[in-house]
């Protein structure tokens, strides 16, 4: 289980090694540190992680990485010390990417990364031994970390890489040279920091930046500006394999039993039937990434399918929650943009009973941003819902044009939506909660458990 030893560290990242350590996670908070962890000691905005480098110790890590050492620590103390943290730690990422066997996959996209990454983990786990992204440890400073991490004898390695602001997606490529690039699909999100949707796509295809020739990029046909994409590829003569659901895609056929997906998929020259254990129609184009990754690592469809079953939706990301009461909290809290609002919103319709919508404000959309919330409604899918309540300034568009039957209450802020929270949700079998992190619409989440 043995990362590096501080005499390693010392020498990939030309430091000074005080005493020696082995050492397994890498770390960053201190309140986080568990046995064993290399902590560290970034500087930060508001703090500085050598001021907690003796708690870290404490708590149990092993070893430190760290610009100087503090007054208050022991001169024989297991800590490198090296010009630049963030430096160092991206010189280990290099080290381990450039020293492990392993098939490196990179998954980015405005939405699903996460849960492709978390679907895929499973389908591969069953194979050999699989390292993930911790958490969201997405962007430059996350990924050499989880990079880091990474144990020498690991099979397959999964990567996720977001951004917010054009070349960053670029830079992760640089880092982690996938073998195989999944873009999940391009949605107009950061548009305060892009121009375009096409701008967006032009830089998730970024991802293929910095992958070898022999590399494949598996992309979405149903994504928006999927041809932007396309295009930005075959420039770069990566090898593309693309997939979709509908006429000619390789989604052949999808029905619910008992809450349950069943699917029949062609995957090259293979026809595979499997479930999902939930039925939620975002996680089926997840599905097929999975088994396409599979299928071009030679591996078993099979036992993929198998694996991907176990697959549930995480906390905040669609995860279903079944109350004391028997009403159906479907919690989606933990993000929002108009396409994983819309795929919400149909999955709601899936449900038996009584439905009730609770959203929030999408953010980081731009001057766009008033018109994309209006574009959430639709006729002919609300018709079968029972209810709406919106939060936020944005919202209130979206909210505006839903016709009066399913108008159940608008807020301005959380304070006042959680002030009314108990007698909204009254009467109703299903409830879906979806907003930005921003909002903090996650709280609602708990007071309806309460």
């Amino acid at each position: 289980m043995i990362s590096f030893s501080g005499a390693q560290i010392s020498k990939i990242t030309k430091g000074k090694l005080l005493a020696d350590f082995t050492g397994n996670d890498f770390c960053f908070d201190s309140k986080m540190v568990k046995e064993g962890d290399i902590f560290l000691a970034l500087p930060g905005s508001n703090t500085d992680g050598h001021d907690f480098i003796a708690e870290a110790l404490a708590k149990g890590a092993s070893g430190v990485i760290a610009k100087s050492r503090p007054d208050n620590i022991a001169s024989d103390a297991p800590i490198v010390i090296v010009e630049d943290v963030r430096a160092a730690v991206t010189a280990l990422a290099h080290y381990k990417r450039e020293n492990t066997k392993a098939k490196f996959i990179a998954i980015t996209g405005s939405v699903g990364k996460t849960s492709t990454k978390e679907m895929l983990k499973l389908a591969l786990s069953a194979h050999g031994k699989t390292f993930s992204s911790f958490g969201n440890y997405n962007n430059d400073l996350g990924v050499p970390i989880c990079m880091a991490s990474i144990q020498t004898d690991t099979n397959y390695v999964i990567l996720e890489a977001g951004m917010n602001n054009p070349g960053e997606i670029s830079h992760l490529s640089k880092l982690i040279k996938p073998d195989i690039a999944i873009i999940t699909g391009v949605e107009p999100v950061h548009l305060w920091t892009f121009e375009n949707v096409a701008a967006i796509a032009r830089e998730k295809a970024a991802i293929i930046d910095h992958a070898a020739s022999d590399s494949v990029a598996i992309i979405n046909a149903n994504s928006r500006e999927f041809t932007e994409m396309k295009s930005y590829i075959d420039r770069k003569e990566i090898k593309t394999i693309i997939i979709g659901l509908g006429l000619d895609c390789e989604i052949l056929s999808q029905e619910i039993k008992d809450g349950e997906f069943h699917l029949k998929a062609r995957v090259f020259d293979k026809f595979i039937d499997y479930k999902l254990s939930h039925n939620a129609q975002q996680h089926i184009i997840n599905s097929l990434f999975c088994l396409i990754v599979c299928y071009h690592l030679r591996l078993d469809l099979e036992k993929a399918a198998a694996a991907i079953y176990e697959f549930k939706p995480m906390k905040g990301r669609g995860e279903v929650i079944t109350l004391a009461t028997g009403k159906i909290l479907i919690d989606d809290s933990y993000n929002a943009n108009p396409a994983s609002l819309a795929a919400a919103f149909e999955n709601l319709v899936n449900y038996k009973g009584k439905k009730l919508a609770i959203v929030a404000d999408m953010l980081e959309l731009g001057e766009k941003s008033k018109a994309l919330h209006q574009g959430l409604y639709k006729e002919n899918l609300f018709e079968k819902f029972d209810g709406v309540v919106a939060m936020g300034e944005m919202m209130s568009h979206f909210y505006e044009k839903l016709p009066k039957r399913l108008q159940r209450g608008y807020y301005p802020n959380y304070k006042e939506l959680a002030e009314n929270i108990g007698n909204l949700i009254e009467g109703y079998d299903v409830v879906l909660v979806k907003g930005s992190k921003g909002t903090k619409l996650y709280n609602i989440i708990e007071l309806i458990k309460e």
